[in-house]
Parts: C-alpha cells; structure tokens; sequence
C-alpha cells in the first residue's frame, strides 16, 4: 500500500471514529512518539498511521476499512510484544484507549478491556478481595498476556490464564461476521482457539475471567534470597528440592542468574511465592537458609504490588529479547550452566553483559485439569527456562540471542521432538509444533484460520 494513499485513508477514517478516538500521522509528534513506545527496540518500524480506537465500534470501523483497502495492520496494547510493530504504508491499531473494567464480586469476575496493564487489575481486585491470573510485569495488557496463554504464581492452584477465561467478544477480519462473543456455549471452536492463540483470530475487545478469593492467612508470602556465584552448586542442589513435590502447589518460585544492580560479577537470585503461612513457608526454603545467603527479603505481598520486583525488567526501549523453552521438571545441572552462559557472554558478548538467565517452576495440578480445553498445549511443563537477552548493540543482541539459543537446545536434548516447547507469546515462525503440541492442534489451528481469517489480517501464522 502507498504510505500516501494510506496516511490520507487514515486521516479521513478518523472523521467518523468517536469523538475519543485519535489517529496520528506525524511520527515526529509527542503523541506519535507516545504510542510508539515498546517495551524493545528490536525491528522497531514506523507505520504510516496509529489509530486509537475508544470504542468497540471503533475497532469494527478501523479493522473493516484496512481490511477493504488491503491495509496491513497490527494490534498492540501494552507494547510488550515485539510484533506490534509495521513499516511504512501500514497501520498500527494501539487499543490503549480501551481500559475500562468492572468487578462482579458476586459471580467473582473480572471484565477487561486490552488496554488495562496488570498493576490496575491486580490493584483493583485486592481491595475487593481476591487475586487474578495477571502478567508478572506491571505494564503488560492482561488481554494480551491471556491470549498468549497466560502464566502466572497461581497456576498451581488454578491454571494458566486461559483456564480462568469466561468469555471474550473478538472483532473479526470481515463484516459479514462482525463481532462475536465466544464462550463455552457460543463459538466454541473459536473459544478454543484464541485461549492460548487468540492474536492470530481477531481483536479480542473484551474478555471476562474468573477472579479468586484471597484469604490473609495464605500470605502471599515473598521471599527472596541472594547467593554469590561461588554457591551455584550448593545452591542449584537445594532448588532441587524446593522445587518439587506438593508443596510447589503453593509455593511456586525462580531462580534468575545475573549482574545485580551496581555489580559486574554475577549473583543468584532465588525468590518464591507462598499461598500459605509463615511458618509452613520456614520450612520449605530451609535448604536455602542453611546456605547462609548474603541478603533476604521477607515480606507478605498485597496483590496490588505482586509485579513490583519485576518493574526493573519491565521498561520500554532498548535492544531486548525475551524468549524461552520448556522443561518437565527443575534441573540443577542444567541451572548451573545458566551461570556458565552468563560468563561467555561476558567474556565473548560484554555488549551484552546485562543479560540475566532464569528458570521459574510450579506445580501441574491446576494445569493438567483443563487438559485440551485450549489451544495452550505444555501442560506438562512444569519449568519454563527464561532467558532476557538485553545489550548495547544490535550486533551484541544477535550474538547472545545465538548463545542463548544454543542453551535451549542443551535443556531440551533429553526430550523427544514431540516435547521440546517454545512459550507462545515469545516466538514467532515457524515453529508451530513446538508452539503448538499434541496430535492435530497445529491442523485444528490451520483449519479455523481458514475459517475466521483466511486471508490473514491477523498475521499469516496457520495459513
């Protein structure tokens, strides 16, 4: 499409969007600049046009227009992805804009729009009460998080995200179809798909999900621990026990290799999540209190602050990369090497020292219940080895991405191909059987795909 063509398109749709709805077209303005902003600057591209839908009826209006004219178009929320980005000639729809939600304290659900990010949900239903499946991050867009399939502390009590989703109202490719709510009972098949691969079917304007009661005695309870380096494999051995067994339902936790703020050597990072009390907690990080850790924190967490230890991760800008495979179980072994990368990189890639490695685990008990429910498919994952790849330079990022990589393949080398998993949300390609596992998910995807986005406006994946 002609970035003319297109830009003037853009500029007379906004003659009939809402009255709160804005359309930019100057990527030197403030507010250009504002809803550029991305959590990373990696392929970073500039749109012809960003929209910014206040309505439902908005996104109906943008989406049926670019789809008429052959406009190419992303959707972003939080910013957080690194695919909601477009070059000249397309459009970026930011649904920033659509950030209300309501609390049904009765039914105990939550109703979001995209544009809520996860510290005012989680603000919100704390003072009601309760606890909601939410990004680990403060300024990720619930709806964004959930499609993708959505993990979090409570996955051992409830499952992922997506087990939690009550219903969600999708705009589609095509008038004909309009918007359409799926559920349980209405559009099935779609329902199924857009809980675990829901960017690739729609606009997802609206989701409802289950919120659940938060009783003070179970905490939660945060504690974190710091270990020198020189302790990996002391402490590697006592994450094997702390990661395993009942107890993980929980008590869910991370351990994280890196450079901790003001340092150039490398610290271990150990921080668990206990749904339970003071005391039961004691016990459960006793092999990691024997190791004497050089600093820890204790402290019972308002639901409103969960995301507060993650927000030095969580600003946008900068050349980043988060991506991650899956593992059945903790491996101490393989923990350990994550210290080993930490320290190539430094020593081959120290552009991108500022990396850190991790591995976070929870227990299947929520998880496996909702076994084909959803096209989110690791429900036998039980560790997710997470790796945030942040550097100087575009060459620096590529190097530690490829070293990076090389882990992954070391961690999954016992799996067979059937197992090997890839998070969703953090790859994109075509690697749709280890984003998508199990016998004919990936054909069941193709197959809707062809049904509700044939032509791919919402991305070519599946098609």
């Amino acid at each position: 499409m002609n970035a003319g063509v297109s830009q003037a398109m853009a500029l007379q749709l906004g003659e009939v969007l809402s009255d709160g709805a804005h359309v930019f077209t100057n990527p030197e303005s403030t507010e250009f600049k504002a809803s550029m902003s991305c959590w990373t600057d990696v392929n970073k591209q500039t749109p012809t046009a960003i929209l910014q839908p206040a309505t439902e009826l908005d996104v109906e209006k943008i989406v049926y227009e670019a789809v008429k004219a052959k406009i190419p178009i992303v959707i972003k929320s939080g910013g957080n992805s690194p695919w909601s980005t477009i070059s000249s000639g397309g459009w970026i729809i930011d649904l920033s804009l659509l950030s209300n939600f309501s609390l049904d304290t009765q039914n105990q659900t939550a109703t979001i729009q995209p544009g809520v990010l996860s510290k005012t949900i989680n603000v919100a239903v704390q003072e009601a009460g309760f606890c909601i499946q939410s990004p680990g991050s403060a300024k990720v867009s619930c709806v964004g998080f959930l499609l993708g399939g959505g993990s979090s502390h409570l996955n051992g009590l409830y499952g992922m995200a997506v087990d939690s989703l009550v219903s969600a109202r999708v705009v589609t490719a095509y008038p004909e179809k309009g918007t359409v709510m799926c559920s349980e009972e209405e559009n099935e098949e779609l329902f199924w798909a857009i809980k675990g691969a829901g960017q690739f079917f729609g606009v997802v304007t609206e989701v409802t999900m289950k919120m659940y009661p938060l009783k003070e005695e179970e905490g939660p309870l945060s504690w974190t621990m710091i270990f020198t380096a020189d302790k990996m494999k002391e402490v590697a051995l006592a994450l094997e026990k702390v990661s395993k067994g009942e107890q993980v339902v929980r008590s869910p936790g991370l351990a994280m290799v890196m450079a901790m703020p003001g340092f150039q050597k490398p610290g271990i990072m150990v921080s668990l999540i206990h749904f339970r009390p003071e005391d039961e907690a004691e016990k459960i990080m006793d092999p990691l209190l024997e190791l004497n850790p050089a600093q820890q924190i204790k402290k019972v967490l308002p639901w409103g602050n969960m995301t507060d230890a993650a927000d030095m991760l969580a600003g946008h800008g900068g050349i980043k990369t988060l991506h991650s495979c899956g593992m059945k179980e903790f491996d101490g072994k393989k923990f350990e090497k994550s210290l080993e990368l930490w320290e190539k990189i430094d020593k081959e890639v120290p552009g991108a020292k500022g990396s850190s490695f991790l591995m976070n685990w929870f227990a299947l008990d929520g998880v496996k219940t909702k076994e084909g429910t959803s096209a989110w498919s690791h429900r036998d994952m039980g560790v997710w080895s997470m790796h945030f790849i942040s550097a100087e330079d575009e060459a620096s990022h590529n190097s530690a991405v490829a070293l990076s990589k090389e882990y992954f393949d070391m961690c999954q080398a016992d799996l067979q191909m059937s197992e090997k998993a890839l998070f969703p949300n953090h790859w994109r390609g075509k690697d749709f059987d280890r984003r998508f596992r199990g016998p004919g998910t990936v054909k069941k995807l193709r197959v809707l795909k062809e049904l509700w986005d044939p032509e791919g406006v919402f991305t070519k994946q599946f098609l």
